[in-house]
């Protein structure tokens, strides 16, 4: 039950800029400066690699609210040109506000454009093609490559953060095939319901991993797509990193949903669980993230690599 199936009813919804400007912080402005000050690092990381230099054209590919290609004129100045793409139209009008106010809006241009159809750019026109968790939700990672390469000038890069939710998706498998094969397990009302809220969010058989475009691909196999693509000097780090969660509250915690095409807790619990349920879910998880001594992990691709001049 992905966030896209709950609301598909609904023609005007737009999941990409919902995500980004309340369920990926609860619809709360603490819970948001906490997780901003993670995502300027993962940006930051992704700028130092890019080497950007003034006069240079960045493309920000899948820019949601701007923040990436807003960094980058931070550190490069004026003569730095930024292309902003997104497929939400409301994403890409709240970063075109952020330039004007910002005092940018001159040195930038927004193209309503997916990953894999970067059409509105020339071929061997830019500097830089940049993204931060955006290339993981794209359905066909070697065309949107190739779309890459085919605006970079030669000697030009690529550099990306990307999250793999791979091992969360075989972790939900994992607990799928527990529950089939020991009875007792199958009993236990409290680990059916994590199985049903983690189900909802990940994939939970081999063929929906297959299918789901956020979770079918290490990052092996995302340094093999970019060589295949035809680009050199490749670096990749991979990024395991296990720390006290930044929830802090239990709205949070059911507020906020993993990625864009997850729902939130309290959106499986309203849909899937019946009221003695919901009870029975709070009242054992409620305590332990109150607690703050729950622990996540995140797994980030780092990845930089060069058109062959």
């Amino acid at each position: 039950m992905y966030i896209s199936e709950i609301s598909a009813d609904n023609e005007e919804y737009d999941l990409w800029a919902d995500w980004i400007l309340h369920r990926r912080n609860a619809g709360s402005l603490e819970f948001k400066q906490r997780i901003m000050a993670e995502v300027e690092r993962y940006a930051d990381r992704v700028l130092d690699a890019a080497q950007l230099q003034p006069g240079m054209t960045l493309v920000d590919v899948g820019c949601g609210d701007g923040f990436l290609g807003l960094r980058g004129i931070k550190r490069a100045g004026p003569t730095l040109r930024v292309i902003f793409t997104d497929i939400s139209a409301r994403l890409l009008k709240t970063a075109e506000e952020k330039c004007i106010r910002e005092n940018v809006h001159e040195q930038c241009t927004f193209f309503i454009a997916s990953a894999e159809n970067l059409s509105a750019i020339a071929d061997q026109s830019v500097d830089v093609v940049a993204t931060r968790s955006a290339l993981a939700y794209v359905h066909n990672k070697p065309a949107a490559l190739s779309e890459f390469w085919r605006v970079l000038k030669p000697g030009a890069k690529i550099s990306f953060a990307e999250p793999v939710f791979q091992d969360e998706a075989l972790a939900v498998g994992a607990l799928r095939a527990i529950i089939e094969s020991n009875p007792k397990t199958a009993h236990n009302n409290l680990i059916n319901l994590i199985y049903r809220l983690k189900s909802a969010q990940f994939p939970s058989d081999k063929d929906q991993m297959e299918h789901a475009s956020f979770c079918n691909f290490s990052e092996r196999d995302l340094l093999r797509m970019v060589q295949e693509a035809g680009f050199h000097e490749a670096h990749l780090e991979l990024h395991i990193d296990v720390y006290r969660s930044l929830i802090n509250s239990w709205d949070e915690f059911i507020g906020r949903s993993p990625h864009p095409l997850a729902p939130s807790p309290q959106q499986v619990m309203e849909q899937s669980f019946s009221v003695d349920e919901q009870k029975l879910f709070e009242s054992v998880i409620r305590p332990a993230v109150e607690s703050k001594t729950i622990l996540d992990n995140e797994r980030i691709v780092y990845l930089t690599a060069t058109k062959h001049a």
